[in-house]
């Protein structure tokens, strides 16, 4: 597998989309935020391509992350206050989790 990457700005200069290859064993998103220990050294067999594509309200809060990759698919949703538009929460498509 090469170690290639792709990305797909909008016209605001977003990114909409991101390809690459990952880890295996990079299976949902995580709600820890250390570092998560991945066997090394690191071969071929142990990575997958994944796409990820980014979707944006009006005034440029990113509301959705969807990363699809094979036996990995994840999906993280943002939600913004009305009143300051500030970030109040992100979720995962596993509905028991809460960021």
């Amino acid at each position: 597998m090469e170690p290639r990457n792709a990305y797909t700005y909008d016209a605001l200069y977003r990114l909409i989309e991101a390809t690459g290859r990952e880890n295996y064993h990079a299976t949902e998103a995580t709600d820890q935020f250390e570092a998560t220990p991945f066997p090394f050294p690191m071969a071929d067999s142990a990575l997958r391509n994944y796409r990820q594509f980014y979707t944006y309200d009006a005034v440029g809060n990113i509301l959705q992350m969807r990363h699809v990759a094979d036996r990995g698919s994840w999906t993280r949703n943002y939600e913004y206050a009305e009143e300051n538009n500030r970030l109040i929460r992100t979720t995962t498509n596993n509905p028991n989790k809460t960021v």
